[in-house]
């Protein structure tokens, strides 16, 4: 009796087994190609940002692993599907001068990213003399009356703030881009904003400034590890990096700010140039 019931039963079980397989097949073929419910842009791509023109222009960002996200400018569409690391990458065709035009990521939902342009990115790095800023500690000759005339919308200013880390890191900290104006070029740097100020009129384009500065950093930290570790000089450097933790990195971290505070503060007290103000 058992082996007739089985006998019997085998080929509802073989039925069920492929119609399980198919239903599978389509619930997970629909989930691969349905739109992205989470798209995050990558935190160099926010409102009021200059594109490179004449260039293809790579766009990227986080969404729904497996989603699929759309990016659509001016005229436009290009689609792709978030891994499952969530991570995805489109690449724009050349662009032309202009704007202001909006952004859109598509998903399930869409977000807008407005008053983009199209023009001249310039990267502003290095130290001090990079990092000093119209404003605040740098004070620049007149730059009262600097900052309080800034109001240039054709350029737009993007700061890195500073992050310290033992190892490379796959985001970064900032506010974003910002319009030039009195409110926004204060902390930015004096340097780059003359710059920008100067080639803009001149080729009556619109201009982006990407400032990555740090006061007193050596070369070393700006260059890959894979280029450091050809030379025997920075192995001991490297140990240090290589067995250090997150605890230990805030508290060098905090350190160096409390130091920098007191340089800052007794060079005001003391340094005859800072109390006239820089010229630039």
């Amino acid at each position: 009796m058992m082996n007739s019931a089985n006998k019997n039963n085998k080929p509802t079980i073989i039925i069920s087994a492929v119609l399980s397989g198919i239903f599978l097949s389509i619930f997970l073929s629909a989930c691969a190609n349905s739109p992205a419910t989470f798209i995050m842009p990558y935190q160099l791509f926010t409102d009021h940002m200059v594109l490179q023109a004449n260039a293809q222009i790579k766009i990227w960002g986080k969404a729904t692993p497996n989603g699929e996200v759309t990016v659509r400018f001016r005229d436009q569409h290009i689609s792709t599907f978030a891994g499952t690391d969530s991570v995805w990458q489109v690449q724009l065709d050349s662009l032309s001068y202009g704007g202001p035009d909006p952004l859109y990521l598509i998903g399930k939902d869409t977000l807008t990213l407005i008053d983009v342009l199209v023009g001249e990115v310039w990267i502003c790095s290095g130290q001090s003399n990079m990092d000093m800023p119209l404003g605040g500690w740098g004070r620049v000759l007149e730059f009262e009356q600097e900052i309080a005339e800034a109001n240039d919308p054709h350029i737009r200013l993007f700061k890195v703030e500073r992050t310290m880390a033992a190892r490379p890191l796959s985001d970064l900290s900032s506010a974003g881009w910002q319009v030039c104006s009195p409110q926004s070029v204060g902390p930015f740097s004096a340097v780059a904003y003359f710059f920008a100020r100067s080639l803009q009129k001149e080729i009556n384009y619109p201009v982006g400034l990407i400032q990555t500065a740090w006061g007193g950093s050596p070369v070393e930290s700006w260059m890959s590890r894979e280029a450091i570790v050809q030379s025997a000089q920075f192995q001991q450097e490297l140990l240090q990096v290589d067995t250090s933790n997150k605890s230990a990195d805030e508290k060098i971290e905090k350190e160096y700010k409390a130091n920098l505070d007191k340089v800052i503060e007794e060079m005001y007290a003391t340094d005859p140039c800072a109390k006239g103000g820089f010229a630039a």
